[in-house]
C-alpha cells in the first residue's frame, strides 16, 4: 500500500510539505459524512424507524442519532 504521508496525493507530492490548509482526503470524508447524514434524515422523514435506518445504512443506532444531531 502507498505511504500517503511521504507520497502525498494527486494535488501535492508530499503530505509533510503540502500547502493546503486541510487535507483533501479529510474534505472528501467530511462531504461523504454530510451526504450520508442527509440521506439518513430523509429516510427517517419518510416514516422509517431508527432501527430500520440503522439496518438500511449498515450503521448502529447511535450513528443514526448522531446523524440527526448533526443535520439539525
Amino acid at each position: 500500500m502507498k505511504d500517503l504521508i511521504s507520497d502525498g496525493c494527486h494535488l501535492h507530492p508530499s503530505c509533510l510539505t503540502c500547502p493546503l490548509p486541510k487535507c483533501i482526503f479529510e474534505i472528501d470524508h467530511t462531504r461523504a459524512l454530510h451526504d450520508r447524514d442527509r440521506a439518513v434524515t430523509q429516510y427517517l422523514a419518510s416514516g422509517h424507524t431508527i432501527e430500520e435506518a440503522a439496518q438500511h445504512f449498515e450503521v448502529n443506532r447511535r450513528t443514526v442519532y448522531r446523524a440527526l444531531q448533526r443535520v439539525s
